[in-house]
């Protein structure tokens, strides 16, 4: 049933979100790949190349969280997964936690790969460029936030009498 949840959540508040920005931030894919010169000047090549690493990073990072989660191959004393009190009370609410975060990370994961490509392969020509990068970047970061308040919430499902005032619904 919680898997069901977050993906219903992922469904109704991402998948629209990404709607809007995606088109914007490929907006000048077809004009450059037909060799037009699409309006407005691209990003600098250094600062296209750091966008590009940064949203790579991000998307490593949290595709490999992601994986690592899901065969429950992450534990408590890394530093890798979600990190809240209520998940690192024990090490099955640690491991609840991070299976709820899961599809969230896989989800901001592909988008901030997404969003590399786009990136590389457009250098943000156009008027919309810019801003659906911010766009993106606020859906990624939206998302990892809703990771961690879901895993929050199932650890503490998990593990009732381990923290003050027990488990948040």
């Amino acid at each position: 049933m919680r898997r069901l949840r977050s993906l219903t959540v992922v469904s109704t508040t991402v998948l629209p979100a990404s709607a809007v920005v995606l088109p914007a931030l490929a907006g000048s894919l077809p004009a450059a790949a037909a060799g037009a010169a699409p309006d407005g000047p691209a990003m600098p090549l250094g600062a296209r190349i750091a966008v590009v690493v940064v949203l790579t990073v991000v998307a490593a990072a949290a595709l490999t969280t992601a994986a690592l989660s899901r065969a429950g191959r992450l534990s408590r004393s890394g530093r890798t997964g979600v990190r809240t009190p209520a998940a690192l009370a024990s090490d099955r609410a640690f491991a609840v936690a991070n299976r709820t975060a899961a599809p969230f990370l896989v989800v901001a994961g592909a988008l901030a790969l997404l969003s590399a490509a786009l990136v590389a392969a457009t250098g943000l020509r156009g008027a919309g460029g810019l801003p659906a990068l911010i766009g993106c970047g606020v859906v990624i970061g939206g998302l990892l936030v809703l990771a961690a308040a879901r895993a929050d919430r199932a650890a503490r499902a998990e593990t009732p009498t381990a923290l003050p005032g027990g488990p948040r619904r």
